[in-house]
C-alpha cells in the first residue's frame, strides 16, 4: 500500500502533464486550433502592416508630401480596410459598421503638396519604406515558420511568399519554400 501512493502519484501527473498542452488553464476549455490561433495571429499581423504604412504616411503628411502620404495610406488599407487612423486621414469616419466620407475632415490632394526641391523628403521616405519592408517581411516569415511547426503548410508557404514579395532577398523565406541559391 505505501508502494502504490507513489505510482498512483506518477500516474496522475503523467496524465495531467499530457494533457496540459490540450486546456487552457482559466476555463477548461479547449484551447483553440492551430487554424483559430492562425486567424488571430493574421489579423494581427495585417494590421501591424497597416499601422507601419499609416506611420510612413504620417511622416510624409506633415512634410506635406500629400500624394505620397495617400499611397502609403491606401496600401495599409489594402491589408486592414479597418484601419480607424488610416480611414480618417483619408477622409473617411466610422458611421454603424460603414466607413462613409465625413465633408468636415480637410483631405488633402497631390495639388497641396508643398514641394520637394532638394529631394530629401522623398529619398527619407524611401528609405523608411525600405527598412519597414524589411521588418514585414520578418514578420511575415516569423508567421510562416510558426504555421510550418504548426502544419499549416499552405499557410505557411503563402507567408513565406509574402515575405519574399515585402523583401525580395529574405533568404530564410526563400530557404522556406525550398529555393536553392545559385552556384551551389
Amino acid at each position: 500500500s505505501a508502494m502504490r501512493l507513489p505510482a498512483l502519484f506518477v500516474l496522475v501527473a503523467a496524465v495531467f502533464a499530457a494533457t496540459a498542452g490540450l486546456l487552457s488553464a482559466d476555463d477548461g476549455k479547449q484551447a483553440p486550433s492551430p487554424e483559430e490561433q492562425f486567424k488571430k495571429k493574421y489579423a494581427a499581423y495585417k494590421t501591424k502592416i497597416a499601422d507601419e504604412y499609416f506611420t510612413l504616411g504620417d511622416g510624409v503628411h506633415k512634410k506635406k508630401q500629400y500624394a505620397t502620404a495617400k499611397e502609403a495610406f491606401e496600401i495599409g488599407i489594402l491589408h486592414d480596410p479597418e484601419h480607424a487612423k488610416t480611414r480618417q486621414k483619408l477622409g473617411f469616419k466610422k458611421q454603424g459598421s460603414a466607413w462613409v466620407r465625413d465633408s468636415s475632415i480637410k483631405v488633402y490632394t497631390a495639388d497641396d503638396d508643398k514641394g520637394d526641391p532638394d529631394g530629401r523628403v522623398a529619398d527619407k521616405y524611401k528609405s523608411d519604406r525600405t527598412k519597414t519592408e524589411k521588418k514585414l517581411a520578418d514578420e511575415a516569415y516569423k508567421l510562416g515558420k510558426w504555421c510550418s511547426d504548426v502544419k499549416l503548410i499552405a499557410d505557411s508557404a503563402k507567408l513565406y511568399r509574402e515575405a519574399i514579395d515585402w523583401d525580395n532577398n529574405h533568404a530564410d523565406a526563400r530557404k522556406g519554400l525550398g529555393h536553392r541559391k545559385e552556384g551551389v
